[in-house]
């Protein structure tokens, strides 16, 4: 017999569950719960900052990625360039950065427009990176998310002028799948250099 707990609705052992028929709860994709029963808004759904719209700040992002990454040849340098500008970008723009992540989940249509940002640079990524992985841990979208969720952390955080400093080692997140550890690690470690 389950006794009784004290967490909140939706949530079990520190992780959503998917909402009940009805429910106002709702699972988000980093774990955190939405609307809770009594009509309360979480932390993140209050975050409210007035700032870059979506659409200018999501093709700033994809102008300054595309035109990294076209100057590497190989395909490796390539996610260390882009990895790096994505960080980089957040870092030196948290306005915009927050309208692609943390307004993006929150958006007054109801839509998830971060998906949107997630889905494009996971096919940017499916393109770059050989098709077969040595390490089959994650996808491409998980790898992206991955890097989506450390970024709106800092962001909530007011660190994002830390992020530049994390290239390494969501480099090594990144590439590991596709190269083995030790490659990653080699790659991880020129990446500041690149």
């Amino acid at each position: 017999m389950r006794r009784a707990s004290k967490i909140a609705p939706g949530v079990h052992n520190g992780t959503a569950r998917p909402a009940r028929s009805g429910s106002r709860v709702k699972a988000s994709r980093s774990g955190g719960v939405g609307p809770r029963h009594d009509g309360a808004s979480s932390a993140a759904a209050r975050v409210r900052i007035s700032g870059p719209d979506f659409q200018a700040s999501f093709r700033a992002l994809q102008e300054g990625v595309r035109r990294t990454c076209a100057a590497e040849t190989q395909w490796q340098a390539r996610i260390v360039v882009g990895v790096r500008a994505v960080l980089e970008f957040a870092a030196a723009d948290p306005k915009a950065a927050r309208a692609l992540t943390i307004q993006a989940r929150n958006g007054e249509e109801g839509a998830d427009r971060e998906d949107e940002v997630i889905a494009y640079f996971a096919e940017l990524l499916a393109r770059v990176a050989p098709a077969e992985k040595r390490v089959d841990v994650s996808t491409e979208t998980g790898l992206v998310d991955t890097i989506a969720t450390i970024i709106r952390g800092h962001l909530l955080a007011g660190s994002a002028a830390e992020l530049p400093g994390k290239v390494p080692d969501l480099v090594y997140l990144t590439l590991m799948p596709y190269t083995g550890l030790g490659e990653a690690r080699r790659w991880a470690s020129f990446a500041p250099a690149l």
